[in-house]
């Protein structure tokens, strides 16, 4: 059960890793589309928001991720005793 475990959670952060990828894309994106913005103008401020809030989403589920790994890892240590 607990190798069941281990490579269900392996599986979510891998699933978590792809996520936080495509969310550092997209504020790759909205910081590219910035550099076409006047400054100080509200969509400019507005896309910098977002970017930053998509960076750190993105940020987080890295964490997340990593953490779940660390977990399968335990969870399959465990089993093998």
């Amino acid at each position: 059960m607990s190798d069941a475990a281990a490579q269900a959670a392996m599986k979510r952060s891998i699933a978590i890793d792809a996520i936080a990828d495509q969310e550092l894309q997209a504020a790759e994106r909205l910081l590219q589309e910035l550099q076409v913005a006047a400054p100080g103008t509200a969509p400019m401020i507005d896309a910098q928001a977002s970017a930053w809030l998509v960076r750190a989403h993105a940020y987080t589920q890295a964490a997340l991720a990593e953490s779940m790994r660390l977990r399968a890892i335990n969870l399959a240590n465990v089993g093998r005793r």
